[in-house]
């Protein structure tokens, strides 16, 4: 045999797994070769980890009895004969020696039956190690990813919402603008009526309105009139707003009215003859449309010039 033949021995030789004459050959190759030698102890350190690693197995139920049944079947003496100084085969007492029989076990073959269950159980475990590794590797980078697709989606849902309250103040400015041009449109009603003598008022918030407006178009010919008011404030709870044609320090009802959710009026209303020359047009608001002289607070007023 060539020194590779005695290199693939070493592994045996480290489980005990070699006896005859190939045992005997290596022991010889051994004596002159220091580097199988050392290679030899190495792989022998080794198997005594290996020895540790393998995990207890509890034995069988019963084992114990069985073992106990099976020894009771076996002969349990023997006579070993001791010669005499007088040629007889007996001990010094004269009686027969009494010896236990030995029971031999297959040692060498259980010890690399459990080498080698040891061996593949490690390899087991190092491949479960490796499995749990990659997993854990992949849970990682999918979490990584998850991350990432988190802040970009709440960069997403940033510009998003900012794209929205640009688009909720266009909508407002359009809102606004169309319903300027409706306040033109039904001013412009009463301007194109042939004959028409149309008067418009500019009315102003008061503090308890300060950002109301409003502007009344009314035809001193036949009286017909139109009232737009924004940012008007919601009124109290059962109360609504009422407007007033101040004429000789007498004040002439007009209709009562309520602004819509966005606090904006459109009112058509008719003033009699005794209120078109008014010199002063308010809103007050009140508890009763039916009211027949201001009671409440003043909320819009305008004097003509």
């Amino acid at each position: 045999m060539n020194h590779e033949d005695y290199k693939q021995m070493l592994a045996l030789e480290a489980l005990e797994a070699l006896d005859g004459a190939e045992k005997q050959a290596l022991e010889a190759h051994l004596s002159t070769c220091a580097e199988c030698a050392a290679e030899l102890r190495e792989l022998r350190d080794s198997t005594a980890v290996l020895a540790y690693a393998a995990p207890p197995v509890a034995p069988p139920e019963g084992l114990r009895t069985r073992i106990l049944e099976i020894i009771k079947t076996l002969p349990q003496t023997q006579e070993v004969s001791k010669p005499s100084r007088n040629g007889d085969q007996q001990d010094s007492t004269g009686t027969a020696q009494t010896q236990a029989q030995v029971i031999p076990f297959a040692e060498r073959p259980r010890r690399a039956a459990f080498f080698g269950e040891s061996l593949m159980g490690r390899l087991a475990a190092i491949a479960a190690a490796l499995v749990i590794v990659a997993l854990a590797a992949l849970l990682f980078a999918l979490w990584q990813r998850n991350t990432e697709m988190q802040q970009q989606l709440a960069g997403l849902s940033d510009r998003l919402n900012q794209t929205q309250r640009e688009l909720n103040a266009a909508q407002n400015k359009l809102h606004e603008a169309q319903n300027e041009i409706a306040r033109a449109r039904e001013i412009e009603e009463l301007l194109t009526v042939p004959g028409a003598r149309v008067t418009l008022i500019e009315l102003a918030g008061t503090e308890r309105a300060p950002a109301a407006s409003a502007a009344l178009a009314y035809d001193q010919t036949t009286g017909r009139a139109v009232l737009l008011a924004k940012s008007l404030p919601a009124p109290p709870a059962g109360e609504v707003y009422k407007l007033w044609f101040i004429a000789n320090n007498r004040p002439i009802p007009g209709e009562a009215f309520a602004p819509d959710q966005t606090g904006e009026v459109k009112l058509r209303d008719f003033i009699p003859p005794q209120g078109r020359n008014a010199p002063a047009f308010a809103v007050t608001v009140e508890p009763n449309p039916e009211v027949l002289t201001p009671s409440g607070k003043f909320v819009l007023t305008q004097r003509t010039s």
